[in-house]
């Protein structure tokens, strides 16, 4: 997977190399079952709501994809809500606004699921979805965060998105109007870095169209040193010639 990440005013392009199987991540452990006694109140609350059984994987999959999609919202701001003034701002994303932007759907999934004797680890990066020809396009907006659920019989952690996927439309609705300009900008200047630093075959192309021009500048150099000794050898016969005539 080729991409190139647009942050900021520069380029970084990079290969991704991503497959079935065991992740490099270490396996599940007594801290991925771990929960803040200050959010079981709610954490439980959200259980009973939804009947969940305990270390049932299947059913608090099921569950909560369906508990977040259809009652929760994608917003960049999560406001102050209608609950305690002594909530934590997750037991305030779960039971009162229910609405918040990415950390709050991962948390609150991590936490639910280790509430309930699922290993569950919380993980943050890109999501890639904008395609540019054969690569895609990363940008600082595209920056997730999603839950990992351990699974015991693959042995290997899984991915595990709740947030409603209207998020990716929300954050791109907020790029400036000036994007388009931007990107070309980053791109001119990223291309010249290449070109600087040797990273592009930019180079040997530039060698091959400059090829013709030297072939041209080459053979006028050599037809005009032939033409003058041309010249001065005439000129030369010329004097001998008339020398004798005298």
């Amino acid at each position: 997977l080729g991409a190139v990440l647009a942050n900021g005013p520069g380029l970084v392009i990079f290969d991704a190399r991503y497959g079935p199987g065991e992740t490099v991540d270490s396996p599940a452990t007594d801290e991925d079952l771990h929960v803040s006694p200050k959010e079981t109140n709610a954490l439980n609350q959200v259980i009973a709501e939804l009947h969940l059984e305990p270390r049932n994987r299947k059913q608090a999959r099921d569950a909560l994809a369906g508990f977040f999609q259809d009652k929760f919202r994608y917003s960049t701001w999560e406001g102050l809500g209608r609950g305690h003034k002594n909530q934590t701002a997750l037991s305030r994303f779960l039971l009162s606004t229910r609405a918040g932007h990415c950390e709050y759907f991962a948390t609150a999934t991590v936490l639910l699921l280790r509430q309930l004797g699922l290993p569950a680890r919380y993980a943050v990066g890109y999501a890639v979805h904008e395609a540019s020809g054969n690569k895609y396009v990363v940008r600082e907006r595209d920056a997730h965060a999603w839950c990992l659920l351990w699974n015991e019989t693959a042995h290997t952690w899984q991915d595990f998105d709740t947030t409603p996927p209207s998020w990716v439309k929300a954050e791109g609705d907020r790029a400036s109007m000036m994007q388009a300009v931007s990107d070309m900008w980053s791109w001119v200047v990223f291309e010249f870095s290449k070109f600087r630093w040797g990273q592009t075959h930019l180079r040997q192309y530039i060698l091959w169209a400059l090829a013709p021009i030297m072939a041209l500048l080459l053979y006028q150099i050599i037809f005009r040193s032939r033409r003058r000794q041309h010249a001065g050898a005439q000129g030369a016969s010329g004097a001998a010639v008339r020398s004798e005539e005298h």
